[in-house]
């Protein structure tokens, strides 16, 4: 799956829930790592894809509760096509503003939703897609926390929401990251999400970093490459940037029964240094988000490279 200018998702036919990029694969190691004695779990996805994670949540934990806010309905169009995305493993609750019928006439009964099919040909809890902005959805849920009507923490938000080197400002500040902590399990519930930056810039990263640091009273940041962080002034790298209420034992991540090997590092302190100084202590809030000024390096040695 391709937007704009990177790969975003890839579907391996006779393997449907292989992850393949190494940030999944330490998404699914942390996820293991504190959710393996649950018997379901409560997730939120910012951002679909091609709901490959997704999918590897539902086998892993066939009765959770997973909800996907994805923006872009045409997203879903590509995976029910292309992706091996089947109706009976969703249900569309908010189809956004197209009509139903390009998923289906016979998968889109009236009352505006995608209905999974019957219990006894869905082995699995069928995830909800919610065709809307990921704030958007988060201010539902945090509205409906509110209301008293029902809502249950979560234990794990996975960010995934970024087009490109396009990134929306409004999922990256202080106020979003403090809603979500609002919906997450107080004193477990985990946030993770991934980013693009070169690390010797570290623009961008950095500025996460601080911002998630007035919010999360841990945060752990994994690079995709072993060894440390890629030191050369073109090495761009895709960056999990984690946010825990509690300090997380992440010794030996990836090795232990049940978790996916994978080619990255924890970042040390003397790296987490190196992004505050780089990123001059930039927080990002609802007022001051610059994140194309922050990512200008990024896209500026990108060009530098292919000349």
């Amino acid at each position: 799956l391709c937007l704009d200018n990177l790969v975003h998702a890839i579907f391996v036919t006779d393997d449907p829930n292989q992850l393949i990029y190494d940030y999944e694969k330490i998404y699914a190691s942390i996820t293991e790592r504190y959710g393996r004695h649950r018997e379901n779990l409560r997730a939120l996805f910012i951002g679909g894809g091609g709901y490959i994670y997704t999918r590897y949540l539902q086998v892993r934990w066939p009765h959770s509760d997973l909800q996907v806010a994805e923006i872009d309905p045409r997203v879903t169009e590509i995976n029910f096509e292309a992706f091996g995305l089947k109706p009976e493993m969703v249900e569309i609750v908010k189809p956004g503003p197209r009509p139903l019928a390009f998923y289906g006439e016979r998968n889109a009964p009236s009352g505006g939703r995608v209905t999974p099919g019957s219990a006894e040909s869905a082995p699995t809890m069928p995830f909800k897609i919610y065709h809307l902005d990921g704030r958007n959805h988060v201010e539902d849920l945090l509205n409906l926390k509110r209301s008293g009507r029902g809502f249950e923490p979560l234990d794990f938000v996975y960010g995934d929401a970024f087009s490109d080197y396009c990134v929306p400002f409004h999922l990256v500040t202080r106020e979003f990251f403090e809603k979500i902590k609002d919906l997450l399990q107080p004193g477990t519930g985990i946030y993770l999400m991934n980013i693009i930056d070169i690390y010797q810039s570290g623009c961008f990263l950095g500025a996460i970093y601080n911002t998630m640091r007035q919010v999360f009273p841990r945060i752990y940041i994994y690079s995709n490459t072993p060894g440390g962080p890629d030191m050369s002034p073109f090495g761009r790298d895709t960056f999990i940037v984690v946010g825990a209420q509690m300090d997380l034992d992440l010794t030996d991540l990836g090795l232990r029964p049940g978790e996916l090997s994978f080619n990255g590092s924890l970042l040390e302190p003397q790296h987490l240094q190196h992004l505050q100084e780089s990123s001059r202590g930039i927080v990002m809030t609802d007022d001051y988000s610059p994140v194309e000024n922050l990512l200008e390096e990024v896209i500026r040695r990108r060009t530098q490279q292919k000349e």
